[in-house]
């Protein structure tokens, strides 16, 4: 099956994804000042109020190493093993069949087009604005410290068809902050969600947890190994689950930097992660791929239109294809799905029978 991967919007910085939440503009000067100074700044966890901040670590062989806390993100795609098949052989005569071609677009184009939704709304995600109000109510040398509440760095790290997403907890300030975990929601939903529509299901986790980069892209720690266990043994069916860690994270009260006024901040637009989150029947929470949050998002950027009534076709198109085989594995796993979807189609204004 081909990859039926809807368009990503223009960056054209006019349409209001969720105007007190982030900005569609591309990154401002401001921005490059921001990114400029957190190179500058050293790495301490001295003002980190947990006192859990980032430490110094030397291995074996004596590499300088950093120790903190990441958001990890781990997305699997499903399927792409079996079309990697039809290409694992080179003809001899040196030309490419037909076949080849059709299996090689199908998965190479699934693989990088998640990777850029992806990374594409994690972007989106982070750019969280204030009202006028709220900016207005800050001194002019505080405008500049405001940025640091939308600090987010992300990185990607893929292998084969899974890709590992990580960002740190805590920014070049020592504050600890929700914005990467929004936006790593809100990529992981819009990811999700979208693959669905294009015929590309995939499952993941994320979790809040300790580790390292051994070089850079290149991720290690009790972190990853969270993500994967939670992945390969809880997801299950297309859903993104959170681990306990990561919820108790999300939901936050305080406690998030030194300073008065980025702490006031921080605590107001810390409320983000919660309406991206979901619990599912079975007690686990999972993020909230078709709620209204995520609905508001999808609404305001026109390529994406008809992204939900796709996915939910694509969901009941699986469930009866496996029901039909007799693969009463992959139908209860679809059927899972087509529970959790059911009760937000009213939010997409899809007719559950059409």
């Amino acid at each position: 099956m081909a990859s039926r991967w809807p368009e990503l919007a223009g960056g054209n910085g006019e349409s209001s994804l969720r105007a007190a939440r982030f900005m569609m503009a591309t990154n401002s000067a401001e921005d490059n000042e921001m990114a400029r100074r957190s190179k500058e700044q050293p790495m301490t966890g001295e003002k980190d109020p947990d006192k859990a901040g980032p430490i110094p670590a030397t291995s074996e062989d004596n590499r300088e190493y950093v120790i903190q806390s990441y958001i990890v993100c781990i997305m699997d795609l499903w399927g792409q093993s079996q079309r990697l098949k039809g290409w694992e052989t080179l003809p001899r005569d040196g030309k490419p069949t037909p076949q080849i071609i059709k299996a090689f677009g199908e998965t190479v184009g699934a693989v990088r087009n998640f990777r850029e939704m992806f990374e594409e709304f994690f972007e989106r995600f982070s750019k969280i604005n204030l009202t006028d109000q709220e900016l207005g109510q800050l001194a002019p040398e505080q405008r500049e410290q405001f940025l640091r509440i939308r600090e987010a760095v992300r990185t990607t790290q893929q292998f084969s068809d899974t890709f590992v997403f990580y960002a740190p907890v805590d920014n070049s300030f020592g504050d600890r902050t929700g914005a990467a975990l929004y936006s790593v929601l809100g990529a992981s939903a819009i990811g999700l969600l979208a693959g669905l529509a294009g015929g590309v299901p995939s499952r993941g986790a994320i979790t809040v947890g300790t580790g390292t980069e051994i070089d850079p892209g290149n991720f290690y720690g009790p972190a990853l190994v969270t993500a994967h266990d939670m992945e390969s043994q809880i997801a299950e069916y297309p859903r993104v689950v959170l681990s306990q860690e990561a919820v108790e994270f999300a939901h936050r009260k305080s406690g998030f930097s030194r300073d008065a006024e980025i702490e006031r901040l921080l605590v107001l637009h810390h409320q983000s992660p919660q309406a991206l989150l979901w619990t599912d029947p079975d007690g686990t929470t999972i993020v909230d791929f078709m709620g209204e949050e995520i609905q508001s998002v999808v609404s305001a950027i026109p390529k994406l239109a008809g992204m939900g009534s796709q996915a939910y076709r694509f969901a009941r198109s699986e469930a009866a294809r496996f029901e039909g085989e007799g693969n009463t594995k992959l139908a209860r796993r679809y059927n899972q799905l087509l529970h959790y979807m059911r009760p937000r189609l009213s939010f997409w204004g899809i007719d559950p029978n059409a």
